[in-house]
């Protein structure tokens, strides 16, 4: 009987954070050699990766999210704008605020 072409098994979580995290770090060949698989096996997963595009906040890693100038820029903006209308607010009830000093 005929052998059966042998199926690529999937990436494991490990190795899936390997590839997004050394995207941008490393080539498909070079990752390919460090895994220990073809890279036919992994091109798919390297090119969904390297497809993600941060945004304005940067990409999430470990559960820290970086902002980028231009996040923080738009953020000083958005804030001089209503900086007005908070101290406005502010003004009007400040004596109705329980401090705990008092």
């Amino acid at each position: 009987m005929a052998k059966k072409a042998a199926q690529p098994r999937p990436l494991s979580k490990a190795e899936q954070y390997y590839l997004e995290s050394l995207v941008g770090v490393k080539s498909l060949g070079e990752m390919a050699e460090d895994l220990g698989r073809p890279a036919a096996e992994i091109e798919g997963a390297y090119k969904k990766a390297r497809a993600k595009s941060p945004g304005k906040f940067g990409r999430p890693s470990e559960g820290v999210t970086v902002m980028t100038e231009a996040a923080a820029v738009e953020g000083d903006e958005h804030g001089k704008a209503n900086r007005a209308t908070n101290e406005q607010f502010m003004a009007r009830y400040a004596n109705c605020v329980w401090r705990g000093d008092k």
